[in-house]
């Protein structure tokens, strides 16, 4: 399959007057000596997610509401990747008059069984950058094994035993990292909403489930702020329990000065203090992610470094025709991870028609068609022989939008053919 990008001549200023002009209130529009009322067409949602792989170009929507990706990666994780030091381009078919994009700095695809929305859900709300790097310590080093807060696992349907039970399974997120002096710490970021009355259950343990690795709480369970000296959980011993009633990042240290009685304390992690007055240190080199909105004359609408970024553009004011998405470096991939913009019909572009044309040796063109795909759904048409000015070729004449994406192939008596 062949792709094909439909690139945009900007003739856009005698639609949108008159789209401004209509929207002013020309009561004209009902006067019947003014011809038939116009009836205008009403605004439709579209909405981008990111959880099917694409080729880069690719399309969302359905042309003319539709959008094309140029740029970065879409490996089917949950986002539109954008490495380091690039630049992503976002082109609408049809000039947009809301938009809205979400996106996450150091994005990483999130672990199996991760409800994915809810998760950044959280990480919005809490506002505050959760979880610990490897401090160059073993992190085996009390327990010759590394060890893990196991049970705080936030999973998709809660309701589900096998999603239940997956909340114990180990990975970087709740791994226990060494940061010397006998203390270890990891930090989570839950949800009451994601377990019956925020109440979770617990133990710390090794990734095998040691008997002699394996620890929970005795009588009292795990409060925040007040230390909890656990004790041997292995060979069928309770879970322990703790109760959050807010979504945040919980921060959990566990104290091995003793390996026989570890100490873990669980708190909420808090913004961190802002410098104090004074000149203060030298600002830090922009890094990050950059998403610039355009409109249909590229003009700058609006820069963003935050997510999300909500735009809405009133009557008067020019559509949105292009949006650029940098990652400049410094705080590693930048993930998009939901858009959703709005248009209307009545705004679409006029189509453009264009050729197709195919080339055989000896020039044979008994049963062969071209089948095409503008994003509306796949068609196949005969190649016509010898079109005006083609030298011998065959070809199609078809009419397609502006800035949407074009993918055919070459059939000849119903099958794909290998040279085309």
């Amino acid at each position: 399959m062949m792709h094909l990008k439909i690139s945009r001549t900007r003739t856009w200023l005698g639609l949108l007057t008159a789209s401004v002009l209509f929207a002013a209130g020309c009561d004209g529009d009902t006067d019947p000596s003014n011809g038939p009322p116009i009836v205008e067409q009403p605004l439709q949602t579209i909405t981008a997610t990111f959880d099917k792989a694409e080729t880069d170009p690719f399309q969302k929507g359905t042309p003319p509401l539709s959008a094309l990706f140029e740029g970065g990666t879409a490996s089917g994780d949950g986002a539109w990747i954008i490495p380091e030091d690039e630049t992503g381009e976002i082109t609408f078919t049809t000039p947009t008059r809301t938009l809205k994009i979400e996106f996450e700095n150091n994005y990483e695809p999130p672990a199996p069984g991760l409800n994915k929305a809810s998760a950044r859900d959280v990480f919005r709300q809490v506002d505050v950058e959760c979880g610990v790097s490897n401090q160059g310590n073993d992190n085996g080093e009390a327990y010759n094994a590394l060890m893990y807060v196991r049970g705080f696992t936030q999973v998709e349907d809660p309701g589900t035993a096998a999603n239940a039970a997956s909340r114990f399974l180990v990975g970087p997120e709740n791994l226990l990292i060494n940061f010397g002096n006998n203390l270890y710490k990891t930090e989570i970021i839950m949800s009451p909403d994601n377990i019956a009355g925020g109440r979770f259950d617990y133990k710390i343990a090794d990734g095998g489930w040691s008997d002699d690795k394996t620890w929970t709480q005795d009588q009292e369970p795990l409060q925040l702020d007040s230390p909890l000296t656990l004790v041997p959980g292995g060979s069928g011993a309770p879970n322990g329990s703790f109760t959050i009633a807010e979504e945040a990042c919980y921060q959990f240290e566990l104290d091995t000065t003793d390996v026989n009685a570890p100490i873990l304390k669980a708190s909420i992690k808090e913004e961190e203090p802002g410098p104090g007055p004074g000149p203060g240190p030298e600002p830090e080199p922009e890094t990050g992610a950059e998403v610039r909105v355009y409109d249909t004359s590229g003009s700058l609408v609006i820069s963003s470094e935050t997510s999300p970024v909500d735009v809405s553009r009133a009557g008067g004011e020019s559509a949105i025709g292009r949006v650029e998405v940098e990652n400049r470096g410094g705080d590693g991939d930048v993930g998009v991870t939901f858009m959703q913009w709005t248009a209307t019909i009545d705004d679409a572009p006029a189509t453009r028609t264009i050729e197709l044309l195919y080339n055989r040796v000896p020039p044979d063109y008994t049963g062969v068609q071209i089948e095409y795909d503008d994003g509306t759904g796949p068609q196949v048409v005969d190649c016509v022989a010898n079109p005006p000015r083609s030298y011998g070729w065959c070809g199609i004449t078809i009419d397609v939008y502006p800035s949407t994406l074009l993918s055919f192939r070459i059939l000849v008596n119903g099958e794909e053919d290998p040279a085309g």
